[in-house]
């Protein structure tokens, strides 16, 4: 598999996916930090490097200079090529999208692009904003914002991101998304995992939905290798540091606005 691919098909790989003119592009090029590419949209690119070569680079045990330029990440690219122990990394990975039973409520399943339930989270996620104002959200959701998050995970390969969901009736009750994203250099490097949104219907909770979902997320971004999961909580909602706290995360830092 790996021998109907050299070094310039990744090169000119990288170059078209990060934007770089083929004209002006070098090995010293910077493409990681430089608005090419961001944090999260290297994940991404790892993703693509995946799904075209069958190779996904495990950066955790390097400098984050060393995939920082076009040479260096195609240098790891390479190498990861011709290594025979080398395996991909599943876009899936193992368990991630499983459907999860319980006796105690509704399924949690791993919401597919353009399916019902996925047409349905922007409704929760307006509903779960409107709850936001009330606990000392300061960025309201721009009009239409929900529709045009969804929109923004329909452009990245699903190896990145996470949505699940349940539902009752066929209308969803819960969603709840996560993602991998890198750590900028000064931090070490690295993937982290980050739980974005966890949202349970008034009507659907008390049926340990929350927890569930939660639990799934870890699994997954335990399994895409992420040095630490994160999340943000509103200081007004107590329920929700109570519930955050109980599941074993820890209080890090205040962010404030003006």
């Amino acid at each position: 598999m790996t021998a109907s691919h050299s070094k310039e098909d990744i090169r000119a790989f990288l170059i078209a996916k990060t934007g770089l003119n083929p004209a002006k592009a070098e090995d010293s090029s910077i493409i990681v930090g430089s608005g090419l590419v961001d944090s999260f949209g290297l994940v991404a690119l790892l993703a693509e490097i995946e799904q075209r070569f069958g190779v996904f680079p495990d950066l955790m045990s390097l400098d984050p200079a060393e995939y920082a330029t076009l040479g260096g990440l195609t240098k790891i690219v390479s190498t990861a090529l011709n290594l025979p122990e080398t395996e991909a990394t599943p876009s899936s990975p193992a368990g991630a999208a499983a459907t999860a039973s319980s006796s105690s409520g509704p399924e949690i399943q791993r919401l597919a692009k353009g399916s019902p339930e996925w047409q349905q989270v922007p409704a929760l996620m307006k509903e779960m904003f409107q709850g936001f104002a009330g606990q000392g959200l300061r960025l309201p959701l721009v009009e239409g914002g929900e529709k045009l998050w969804l929109q923004s995970l329909e452009r990245l390969p699903e190896s990145v991101f996470l949505v699940l969901g349940a539902s009752v009736g066929g209308q969803l009750v819960s969603f709840a998304s996560a993602h991998c994203k890198m750590l900028p250099a000064h931090l070490g490097g690295g993937m982290v995992g980050e739980i974005s949104y966890v949202y349970v219907k008034p009507e659907a909770r008390r049926h340990g939905l929350a927890g569930r979902m939660v639990a799934q997320m870890e699994d997954w971004l335990k399994s895409s290798k992420v040095r630490s999961i994160e999340i943000q909580v509103l200081t007004g909602n107590e329920g929700a540091l109570a519930f955050w706290r109980r599941s074993g995360f820890g209080d890090e830092l205040v962010q404030m606005r003006k």
